[in-house]
């Protein structure tokens, strides 16, 4: 049986959809609730008994590495009731981190290859600025359901038909859960589907050759087109989903009591 043991958060991007903050502040360290967003998604690593943890960042993001330390034992001594604080600890010593930089930010499929040579076996891929309630209707339930079928796994959600525009929409012939998809279409004005990728991934390492074999290319590679070369399953996982990586969206998830 092949067990997922590792994981990729890519987070290298600019974020200019949250700009100005993003100016001085990755994404994934703004807040939601009283926690940075990139916590959520470590949370669902620890649930799915992930232990290696690679995060593709820019040379600029140093920050990421700074709070991805454990608290001090100074700061500890200060605040030693602090269930927060303990929390965090506990989370980022559950892992080990390895960090990748992007020099240049040239699309998530292109992120992924810096891996190639790291990663030989299947992985989870979370994409930084989507986050999963309760956790382990996440990568835990999508980790599951690779260990099951031994094909690419991606978790979705449907949608209001008037939101589709917005994301990636899975197309296929049938829509029974778990759906066997047939293509993505990019944000289309109309589909015959309302199930769009939630940013969550179980996927299989012949995909880095996939995208090995047109990293040379001028266009821009998007990532599902390389998921769907091989036998890909969707699953809607039914969790609540937030998109917070637009500002509408992060006021929103900032409106959930989480």
């Amino acid at each position: 049986m092949n067990k997922i043991t590792k994981a990729i958060i890519p987070i290298a991007g600019y974020g200019s959809r949250m700009f100005p903050e993003t100016l001085l502040i990755n994404k994934a360290l703004l807040p939601i609730g009283n926690k940075p967003v990139i916590l959520f998604l470590l949370e669902e690593i620890v649930e799915a008994k992930i232990k290696d943890v690679y995060i593709i960042i820019s040379p600029n993001q140093a920050s990421i590495i700074d709070l991805l330390k454990p608290t001090s034992k100074e700061i500890l001594s200060k605040f030693k009731d602090n269930i927060e604080i303990k929390h965090f600890n506990d989370i980022i010593n559950s892992v080990n981190f390895h960090y990748v930089i992007q020099n240049k930010p040239n699309g998530l499929a292109r992120a992924l290859l810096l891996l190639k040579n790291e990663i030989t076996e299947p992985f989870a891929l979370l994409l930084g600025d989507n986050i999963i309630l309760p956790k382990h209707l996440g990568i835990p339930y999508l980790k599951e359901q690779y260990e099951k079928y031994k094909v690419n796994i991606i978790g979705v959600s449907n949608i209001e038909k008037n939101d589709i525009s917005k994301y990636g929409v899975v197309i296929s012939n049938d829509f029974n859960n778990p759906i066997e998809v047939i293509d993505f279409i990019e944000k289309p004005t109309n589909a015959n589907s309302t199930f769009v990728s939630l940013g969550r991934y179980v996927l299989n390492p012949s995909i880095f050759n996939y995208i090995e074999s047109e990293k040379d290319s001028l266009k821009e590679l998007l990532l599902p087109d390389y998921i769907i070369k091989e036998k890909t399953l969707a699953f809607d996982t039914k969790a609540l989903w937030l998109d917070v990586g637009t500002k509408e969206n992060f006021r929103k998830a900032n409106s959930f009591d989480i």
